[in-house]
């Protein structure tokens, strides 16, 4: 699963020249952005902040002080991220002293509470090979590191990937210092040429017997079309269907699975007139869940902020987006 939407990026990666935002893998709920490295190269963007405000319906906008950074090398590519989230809320009660005038009470004071949100913040650091393939990613949660890593064969395509629970033996916690490392699980894949826009990527267990396949079939421009996957020893089977428009834009991404119950998740993406990323849509079962609507810069063409409204929580969340250079 992993592995294939890294494949994912990387095909729509190269129809998305001018999208600062890569299409198919925004990833609102689980803070996984994904970026266009030539644009943030191009542009020398260095650093971006999502600054995040929230909004139930019929209640007054909530500032939680919650935000996710990204930080980049000089090549555009993502280095560092994080981002806060609440581990703790505290009703705290205030109270207001009486007021004055004249020597007589205007105001008898009174008390009131507030919540008040305790933090921790989570952080990525992400390695690169002198080719500019991701080599690695590690994952802190303020105790313990969750690593992978990634092999690739001379064309650039995954062949292992190794996941593994990590220590930092570095009073620093700037400073990485491995320590301990425990194998979490391990997975190789081969890939099988069937034809010049159709291929079958093979997953391997430790016994290096194939408990899973996937058969991608591409588009003229190289871009997948289809994902099918299904499993050796079951009846599961999972596809993901992927629609561009004439400027080779991503405007329909499709998953249909049988793993539990029939289920269908739908992407649908609109652009404006300079094919920028405008609306984007997810469905579950044709059920509008969330949809986000994104302001872009007049001068600058990229965004400036986006608003995602959640239908089925109805909730709302602004996100004003600040960029360093």
């Amino acid at each position: 699963m992993i592995n294939r939407f890294l494949l994912i990026l990387f095909f729509i990666n190269l129809t998305t020249k001018a999208q600062l935002f890569i299409s198919g893998n925004s990833g609102h709920t689980d803070n996984s952005f994904s970026f266009n490295a030539d644009e943030i190269k191009k542009l020398k963007i260095k650093t971006i902040v999502f600054e995040i405000v929230d909004k139930q319906d019929f209640k007054i906008v909530e500032d939680k002080d919650l935000s996710r950074h990204y930080e980049f090398d000089v090549d555009g590519k993502l280095k560092r991220s994080y981002y806060t989230v609440i581990k703790k809320i505290i009703q705290k009660e205030f109270h207001n002293a009486p007021v004055y005038k004249h020597g007589r009470v205007i105001n008898g004071g009174g008390s009131y509470t507030k919540s008040i949100y305790e933090f921790d913040t989570l952080s990525t650091n992400y390695f690169y090979d002198a080719k500019g393939n991701l080599m690695g990613k590690r994952f802190n949660d303020g105790t313990f590191y969750n690593a992978t890593y990634y092999k690739y064969d001379s064309i650039g395509r995954i062949i292992n990937l190794l996941s593994c629970k990590e220590t930092n033996t570095n009073a620093d916690k700037n400073v990485f210092t491995l320590g301990m490392q425990q194998i979490n699980f391990e997975e190789k894949y081969k890939y099988i040429n069937s034809s010049p826009k159709q291929y079958k990527q093979q997953y391997l267990n430790d016994e290096n017997r194939v408990f899973k396949e996937v058969i991608v079939n591409l588009n003229a421009a190289k871009q997948p079309v289809q994902y099918n996957e299904s499993y050796v020893a079951t009846w599961i089977n999972q596809v993901t269907d992927f629609t561009y428009n004439t400027a080779n834009l991503l405007v329909e991404k499709k998953y249909t699975s049988n793993a539990s119950e029939n289920i269908e998740l739908k992407e649908t993406y609109e652009y404006d007139a300079n094919n920028l990323l405008n609306t984007e849509k997810h469905y579950k079962n044709n059920i509008l869940q969330t949809e986000t609507g994104y302001v872009n810069d007049a001068d600058t063409k990229v965004p400036n902020s986006f608003v995602t409204r959640d239908y089925i929580n109805k909730t709302m969340q602004i996100v004003r987006i600040v960029y360093g250079y």
